[in-house]
Parts: C-alpha cells; sequence; structure tokens
C-alpha cells in the first residue's frame, strides 16, 4: 500500500469529485436503489433520508484497490481485507432493503468472517501481548478463529449500535482511521479515505444523507480487520515496543462499554439484546445537549483515553478503570437528570 503523495492527492481530488456527483444526485440514486430511511418513533430524524452517504468512500476505496491490483501492489492479505469489506457492504446494503433480522445477519457475517480467516494466519488473533504483565500468550488456531470471529462480531455490532445521531458513527470510525493511520504509515495508506470521510460526516451531520447499515457494516469491518492486520503485523516486526491488547480495548473502549451495557440492560428487562431503543448514550446525551455538543462530548470521550495512553500519562489498566469508572458516573448523572 506504498502509494506516493501524488497519488494520494489526484485520488483524492477524484473521491471529492465522486462526492460531488453522488450529492447531486442524492435523491434520484436513493429512490432508484431504494435506500431510504424513513422517519419513526424508534429514531430521531423527523424526515426521510437517503442512505448512500457510504457510497463516494465505497467509490474510491474500489478506485484504490484496483489500482494496487493492476499495478501488482497486492498479496493475499490485501485482497482478503478488500473481500471482507465488500461482502460486509453487500451484506449491509440487503439489510437496509430487506431489514434482515439480526440471526440471519450473525450468520452472513459468521460465514464471511471464517471464510476470510481461513486463507490467512496474518488475520488471526493467535497471540496477545498484554502490556500490564509484559506477557504474550498464545492460542491454539482453532480457539484463535473463535476469538478472531468475535471480535469483528462484536466491534460491527457495536458501531452499528452507534450510527444513531447525525455524523456520529462516521465521526467515530474517522478517529479510528486515523489512529491506524498515524501509527502504522509503514502499513497502510488511508489518507485519500480519511480526507473523504471526514467531508462525508460533514454532510451527514447536515443531515444531507446518512450511512445506513450499508456503511456501518462496511466500515466497522474494514477498521476492525485492518486493525487485526496491523496488530500482527507490529507484534512479528516490533515486539519489544509491541501494540497492546490493552492499547486496542482504549481504542474500541467506548462504544463496545454502551453495547455491553445495552446487553445486560435489555437482558435484565427479559428483552432481545438486539433490539431497538432509545437507551443508547448518545440517545441519552442528546436529550440533555445540542447534536454538536453530543458529538464533541461523545468524541473527546474517545480521543482523550487513546492520546493519554500514546503519550503514557499513566498505564494503560489505569486509563481503562478511570475511563470506565468515569462511563459509569456518566450514565447515572445523565439519566438522573433526565
Amino acid at each position: 500500500m506504498d502509494l506516493n503523495l501524488n497519488f494520494n492527492f489526484i485520488i483524492t481530488i477524484i473521491g471529492i469529485i465522486i462526492f460531488v456527483l453522488i450529492k447531486k444526485n442524492n435523491k434520484f440514486i436513493s429512490e432508484k436503489l431504494g435506500l431510504i430511511d424513513y422517519a419513526s418513533q424508534e429514531k430521531i430524524h423527523k424526515k426521510n433520508t437517503s442512505l448512500i452517504a457510504i457510497f463516494p468512500f465505497f467509490i474510491l476505496f474500489l478506485i484504490i484497490h484496483l489500482f494496487l491490483f493492476f499495478n501488482y501492489q497486492y498479496n493475499i492479505d490485501t485482497i482478503l481485507i478488500f473481500v471482507f469489506a465488500i461482502g460486509s457492504f453487500l451484506i449491509g446494503i440487503f439489510d437496509d432493503k430487506k431489514n434482515l433480522g439480526y440471526s440471519i445477519k450473525f450468520i452472513f457475517f459468521g460465514a464471511l468472517i471464517l471464510f476470510i480467516l481461513l486463507m490467512s494466519n496474518n488475520l488471526l488473533l493467535e497471540r496477545f501481548y498484554f502490556s500490564t504483565f509484559n506477557k504474550l500468550f498464545l492460542i491454539g488456531e482453532l480457539n484463535s478463529t473463535l476469538v478472531t470471529t468475535l471480535c469483528l462480531l462484536l466491534l460491527i455490532n457495536a458501531i452499528n449500535l452507534s450510527d444513531g445521531i447525525n455524523g456520529l458513527c462516521s465521526g467515530i470510525i474517522l478517529i479510528w482511521l486515523l489512529y491506524f493511520q498515524i501509527n502504522f504509515d509503514q502499513y497502510i495508506n488511508l489518507y485519500p479515505l480519511i480526507a473523504l470521510l471526514f467531508i462525508t460526516t460533514i454532510f451527514i451531520y447536515k443531515g444531507i444523507f446518512f450511512l445506513g447499515n450499508a456503511g456501518s457494516h462496511f466500515l466497522s469491518s474494514y477498521v476492525g480487520i485492518i486493525s487485526i492486520y496491523c496488530y500482527n503485523q507490529n507484534l512479528d516486526i516490533y515486539f519489544n515496543k509491541s501494540l497492546s491488547v490493552e492499547d486496542i480495548f482504549i481504542v474500541f473502549m467506548l462504544p463496545g462499554f454502551d453495547m455491553l451495557r445495552l446487553f445486560i440492560v435489555r437482558i435484565s428487562n427479559k428483552k432481545n439484546p438486539f433490539s431497538s431503543d432509545l437507551n443508547h448514550l448518545h440517545h441519552l446525551l442528546i436529550k440533555k445537549f445540542s447534536l454538536i455538543e453530543t458529538l464533541i462530548i461523545y468524541i473527546l470521550s474517545i480521543v482523550l483515553p487513546i492520546l493519554a495512553n500514546h503519550f503514557e500519562l499513566m498505564p494503560s489498566y489505569l486509563i481503562i478503570l478511570i475511563f470506565g469508572t468515569f462511563y459509569l458516573f456518566g450514565l447515572y448523572s445523565l439519566k438522573k437528570i433526565n
């Protein structure tokens, strides 16, 4: 993925042109494809909105990978990352059009993940380096397949749960892509995609269009598989300063905590853990704050622990404990206010 500066500039301009064309024909495209999010009592937005915000990003993603293919800058892992992202996008498209049940999506994603993992050990989580104990733990191939599948499914679901207010899901993904680009620029080149996602997030915030499940599934799958690839590559080359399990946990911590809480609350109330409600953290925040304030609070709650960990202001386990306490206290305060 060693693309030069000139290519980054050219491909970014192409992405912007694609974005402008799709935005200009937003209504026509969404109506023709039947990709419209209809307003309901379970949703915050009050008007029907198209679900094609991911299309410019997706098309640019295709262009970049076609360039890699035709210039022989690819390997089996690059191809599998491409296949996994495309498969997740297609599952999301079907979900947006047919409103697939969670059991059906679980089967589709499970089959897709297993196919990818069987093709390359570089995408398996087989080794876990814990900086807290300075220990490397190894698990067998069968266990690593199960653990990797579970991690990807949980991340996809956590991001899907966060896609409830304008700009939040894409904003979270934007932060994560920036994190991996800054820390692993020797393995990946995401600059054109990051630039385009930033522009897309602005228009999602304005309510011009939404990501839809195609967008949230595609982006979360892409980030998930990229994070595993970078983690494994880093572990192979730089073991003395390895990326640890705690580092990765801190990056994905907030959506993960909120997903776990929602599952526990729903199960304790004898509800389907995958059912929809307005009890998510961002829903509680937006009852008290404006949209922009909610986005700032949520994004800062992701960024600040990452920065504290990056600059080693305190041990990673302590960051997790402090943030977990802050999260619970914040929830208690929001529920008391609301």
